[in-house]
């Protein structure tokens, strides 16, 4: 922690409602009904803080969604997801396609599908870096990667500007190398939403 605020290094331990053997859990459920928010009483109850009042997903769970990491094989399908930015931190993702009934060691257990699963084994985030900074960021980050299939980038990065080049040329020039993606947001929602549905194994 900044020395402001105590200067001390903290640590996060998940504690749940049945955790706790000193509170009587019928008794604090009664509390915990007192809060009108699902995702906050959901949160206090779990101690589950990825979950946020007014959050867009809330069908995150660390213990489902959140794997211990591991070695990718070279032969799994990867792909990187990009949004540009300079003010507004650009953003770049790497994931990586699981194949049906692969295990994966998530944090609450390991987990079997027989559908594919997507993983993200990498993120980058960065505001104030010009387009050509950017891209080489995303080079060096990759260098010992195995190739990837596909880097998906925001549409609006080819739109041309004053001088006739576009973002997206500024990157290919600096040899990433991306293509259009989709941005239809109610689509992608959707996407994302029955990808975090959960699966058994």
């Amino acid at each position: 922690a900044p020395k402001g605020d105590g200067g001390l290094r903290r640590s996060f331990l998940r504690s749940r409602l049945s955790d706790n053997p000193s509170l009587s859990e019928e008794e604090y459920r009664k509390v915990l009904e007192g809060i009108s928010d699902p995702e906050v009483r959901d949160a206090v109850a779990n101690g589950n803080w990825d979950i946020y009042s007014g959050q867009f997903f809330t069908e995150f769970r660390r213990d489902q969604h959140v794997c211990e990491p591991f070695e990718i094989p070279e032969e799994w399908v990867r792909w990187t997801g990009q949004d540009w930015g300079i003010s507004r931190p650009a953003c770049c993702l790497w994931l990586a396609r699981v194949p049906p009934n692969v295990v994966i060691p998530t944090l609450g257990g390991p987990t079997r599908s027989e559908l594919p699963r997507t993983i993200v084994y990498r993120e980058w985030y960065h505001a104030g870096l010009a387009s050509e900074d950017q891209a080489l960021s995303l080079l060096v980050l990759s260098r010992d990667d195995p190739p990837l299939y596909w880097r998906y980038a925001d549409p609006h990065m080819w739109d041309r500007r004053d001088d006739g080049g576009s973002i997206a040329e500024t990157f290919h020039d600096a040899g990433w190398h991306i293509s259009k993606a989709n941005n239809d947001r109610k689509a992608g929602w959707d996407l994302i939403r029955h990808m975090l549905a959960p699966h058994d194994l």
